[in-house]
C-alpha cells in the first residue's frame, strides 16, 4: 500500500513540474532513431576500403556540410521548358563526305520545276528546300526504300519535325547511325553539309545522362549527374560558341555525350524526379563541370589556360582519400616502349591548331626571353625532328600535369594544360594497364594525374612510362565517387554538396 502512495505521489510531482525532463526522454529516443537512420552516412576521409565505416552521423553531416549553402529538397518542378540544338558529329568530325537521312514518315514529295529539284511537305505543299546542287536522302519501310534527291537550301535551314535517322560516313569510309527525336535542321556553308538536332531540354537529357553516366550506377547518383548535365545545359543555353551553326552544343565531350547509347528507364526516371532543377551559386547557374574517376582527390579550373579559380569559387580542392579505390581506373600505368617522333609532333600541332594558347615555343627554354613570335610559332612545330629531353616542367592543384617541355634539336616547346599533355603523351598505340589487371587502349592519357618516367640512348628520347590515377580532368563532381557515396546511402543532394562548395539547388526560370 505504502509503494502504491509513494508511486502516485511521484506520477503528480511530475504532472506539475515543468516537462524539461520529458524533453529529455523524447529527445534521447529521437536521436537513437536519428542515428539509425543516418547510418548509411559515413566518414569517408578515413579507412575506406570497399566496406565503409559509420562514425558518428552528426558528426560527419558537420564535417561534409559545413562549408555549403543549405539546399532546397530536391523535388521536380514545372516550368517553361526551352529547346536545345545539338550539333551532330562523327569522331569529332562535323562535317562528313556523306550524309543520309531516313524519316520516321512518310510526309515528303518531290517536284521538278525548270531543272530545279525541290522537297515539299505533302500537306501543306509548301517548299521546305530548294537549290541546284543534289543531295540523297531516303524513307520507306521494310519492303520498300525510295530515294529523294533535291537541292540544297538558300536559308541554311531546313527543317523535319518528328524522330528521323541520321547516317553519317568519315573521311575513311566508316558510317555511324543514330536515332534521334525532335527536329531535324540540316546546314551547309562554305565547307560542306552539318546536321543539327532540336529537342526540349528535358528530352535531351534522357540522352546525356546514360551517355556519360552507366545507367546500372545507384539512382541517386543518377539523379546527381542529371542536374549537373541540366545545368551544364543551360549556361551554353546562353553561351553562342556554336553560333555559326545555329546550335548551343555538340554531342562530343567537348560539351555532353549526347545519344552515344540511346536512353535508359532509369536515366528518364532520374531526369523526371529532377526535372527543372539546377546548381547556383549567388543565383546564377554554375559551370558543372565532372569527370569519371579521381585519384583520390580532385583539381581547380585553373588547369585549363585562360581559366581563373577566381571565377569558380564553387569548384575547390577536395581530398577524397580512398573513396574510389574499387575504381578500376584508380590506378594505372602506362608504358611507351618506343616513342614516336611523328605521333609526338601531330599531338603537339593538333593542339596548337585547337588552340594556340595551348603551345609555346623558344629557341632556348632556359631563357624566358627567347619565346618565338606567333608568326613563327606553327613552322617550329612541324620541323621537330627529334626529342632529346621531357619532362613535366610544372604543376597544379593536387600535383595534376600543368606543363610538358618537349626539347628538339632547334625548338624547345611547352604545352599548356593537362588535357593537351595527355592528348601529346597518349598518341601512341600502347595499352594501358589499370589496377585490377585488366588493360584498356586509349588515344589520350586517362589523367593529369601521374609522373612521368623516361629513358633516353644518348641524346634521343627511347620510351617513358606514366604511373598516374583517375579518369578524366579532376575539377568539379566524379561520376564513380558519386556512385559510391548513393550506395553510401549519400541522396542527389548530399552528393552535390559533397562536390560542389556553397551551392544551391535552384528552378530554371
Amino acid at each position: 500500500m505504502k509503494y502504491r502512495y509513494l508511486l502516485s505521489f511521484i506520477i503528480i510531482l511530475l504532472l506539475v513540474s515543468k516537462p524539461v525532463f520529458w524533453e529529455k526522454v523524447f529527445s534521447f529516443a529521437g536521436m537513437e532513431h536519428n542515428l539509425i537512420l543516418q547510418t548509411a552516412d559515413c566518414n569517408l576521409r578515413e579507412g575506406f576500403s570497399g566496406q565503409i565505416s559509420v562514425n558518428s552521423a552528426n558528426e560527419v553531416l558537420q564535417n561534409e556540410t559545413a562549408s555549403m549553402s543549405v539546399i532546397n529538397s530536391i523535388a521536380p518542378v514545372e516550368y517553361t521548358e526551352p529547346n536545345i540544338r545539338v550539333l551532330l558529329t562523327f569522331d569529332g568530325q562535323i562535317y562528313s563526305d556523306e550524309i543520309s537521312l531516313s524519316f520516321s514518315q512518310d510526309g515528303f514529295v518531290y517536284e521538278e520545276k525548270n531543272g530545279e529539284i525541290s522537297l515539299l511537305d505533302s500537306v501543306e505543299k509548301d517548299r521546305l528546300y530548294s537549290g541546284e546542287d543534289l543531295l540523297q536522302f531516303f524513307y520507306g519501310c521494310d519492303s520498300e526504300v525510295r530515294y529523294l534527291y533535291f537541292g540544297t537550301f538558300e536559308e541554311n535551314t531546313w527543317k523535319y519535325e518528328d524522330s528521323f535517322s541520321v547516317t553519317m560516313v568519315n573521311d575513311a569510309g566508316v558510317s555511324k547511325q543514330i536515332t534521334c527525336e525532335g527536329v531535324c535542321i540540316i546546314g551547309r556553308d562554305e565547307q560542306g553539309i552539318y546536321i543539327v538536332n532540336e529537342l526540349p531540354l528535358e528530352h535531351y537529357l534522357y540522352y546525356v545522362v546514360p551517355s556519360e553516366m552507366p545507367s546500372s550506377f545507384p539512382l541517386e547518383s543518377l539523379k546527381a549527374q542529371a542536374i549537373c548535365a541540366r545545368t551544364y545545359a543551360v549556361v551554353h543555353l546562353q553561351n553562342k560558341s556554336l553560333a555559326r551553326y545555329n546550335a548551343h552544343v555538340n554531342d562530343t565531350t567537348a560539351y555532353q555525350v549526347y545519344n552515344a547509347t540511346g536512353t535508359t528507364n532509369q536515366a528518364r526516371q532520374a531526369v523526371d524526379e529532377t526535372r527543372g532543377l539546377i546548381l547556383c551559386y549567388e543565383d546564377e547557374p554554375i559551370t558543372a563541370f565532372y569527370y569519371s574517376c579521381s585519384c583520390g582527390h580532385s583539381t581547380t579550373p585553373d588547369i585549363w589556360p585562360g581559366y581563373d579559380v577566381m571565377d569558380f569559387p564553387y569548384l575547390v580542392y577536395r581530398n577524397f582519400d580512398n573513396l574510389e579505390e574499387e575504381c578500376p581506373w584508380y590506378s594505372w600505368n602506362y608504358a611507351v616502349e618506343e616513342v614516336s617522333l611523328e605521333n609526338i609532333r601531330d599531338g603537339i600541332e593538333n593542339r596548337y591548331r585547337a588552340n594556340a594558347e595551348c603551345v609555346t615555343v623558344y629557341t632556348d627554354y632556359s631563357d624566358p626571353e627567347s619565346i618565338l613570335p606567333d608568326s613563327e610559332e606553327y613552322n617550329a612545330i612541324l620541323e621537330l625532328d627529334s626529342v632529346s629531353y621531357m619532362e613535366i616542367a610544372a604543376r597544379g592543384t593536387g600535383d595534376v600535369a600543368q606543363e610538358l617541355l618537349v626539347c628538339g634539336d632547334e625548338y624547345d616547346y611547352i604545352i599548356h594544360g593537362e588535357y593537351s599533355i595527355r592528348y601529346v603523351l597518349g598518341q601512341q598505340d600502347y595499352e594501358l594497364r589499370l589496377q585490377n589487371g585488366e588493360s584498356a587502349t586509349s588515344t589520350i592519357v586517362p589523367s593529369g594525374f601521374f609522373e612521368m618516367e623516361c629513358r633516353y640512348e644518348g641524346d634521343e628520347l627511347l620510351s617513358y612510362e606514366l604511373l598516374g590515377g583517375g579518369f578524366g580532368h579532376g575539377v568539379g563532381m566524379s561520376q564513380y565517387g558519386a556512385k559510391y557515396l548513393a550506395n553510401a546511402g549519400y541522396s542527389a543532394q548530399d552528393i552535390l554538396t559533397y562536390y560542389y562548395e556553397n551551392v544551391t539547388i535552384e528552378t530554371i526560370e
